[in-house]
């Protein structure tokens, strides 16, 4: 009966492990940026002189989205990549990367961060729901015996 019992709790305790694991993986981690979050609130004034500057060392590929409500000029390591409201750009690991934000008017807006899900993350969350899975069809087969 004992053996039983732990055919059966530890294939559900590797599904619950595999559920919990792919919440962290694909919705938490994705927005754990290092002393940002999720994202930055943008605010160029005449306190700033209508600019702001963010630096990044990506550890992972990292997402970033840029939305303001009046045009703006982004550069990136001191390079010009565009003028507008609305831009998104996809930051390499490896590099310091410094984004400048101009505009000339009082401007608001959000700075969205997402990093890429590592792969090794992927394959741990998915060997888990697969072990459990795979061990509790073996319990249900063991138990019609």
């Amino acid at each position: 009966m004992k053996t039983q019992k732990i055919y059966f709790l530890f294939p559900f305790f590797l599904i619950v492990l595999g559920v919990l694991s792919a919440i962290f993986t694909y919705y938490y981690f994705p927005q754990l940026i290092p002393s940002y979050g999720g994202g930055e609130v943008i605010k160029l004034n005449s306190n700033n002189n209508y600019e702001m500057s963010y630096g990044f060392e990506p550890r992972f590929r990292l997402l970033i989205s840029i939305e303001v409500d009046n045009p703006v000029v982004i550069n990136i390591n001191q390079e010009e990549k565009f003028s507008g409201i609305d831009y998104s750009v996809t930051l390499n690991t490896s590099l310091y990367y410094v984004i400048n934000i101009k505009g000339t008017m009082l401007t608001e807006g959000f700075m969205k961060l997402k990093q890429e899900i590592p792969t090794l993350y992927q394959l741990f969350t998915f060997g888990l729901l697969l072990s459990g899975i795979l061990l509790y069809i073996f319990y249900i087969h063991l138990k019609k015996r």
